[in-house]
């Protein structure tokens, strides 16, 4: 869910898909922030949902209802208010 600080996509993690991986899309590209200085740049991954996307799944696992000892209540783990467009 791209949560800041909880995510193992890093720039390390992109530099070990050059070697491990054949996903291109997902390399660190390298661009020139002026002055000589280079910066990387990391595509965003197909996986990461879109804000709007994260508050209609967030929503949908609010209303989500299992059978008593069957799982958590997983309502409890969302808070739908930090997901207003």
């Amino acid at each position: 869910m791209n949560v800041n600080d909880k995510t193992k996509d890093d720039l390390n993690a992109r530099k070990d898909m050059l070697t491990h991986c054949k996903r291109r899309r997902l390399n660190v590209r390298v661009v020139e922030a002026g002055e000589g200085s280079c910066q990387g740049v990391m595509p965003q991954a197909p996986y990461v949902l879109k804000k709007e996307h994260r508050k209609v799944v967030c929503e949908w696992i609010r209303k989500l209802k299992f059978p008593d000892g069957y799982a958590s209540n997983l309502s409890r783990c969302i808070d739908v208010k930090c997901f207003t467009v």
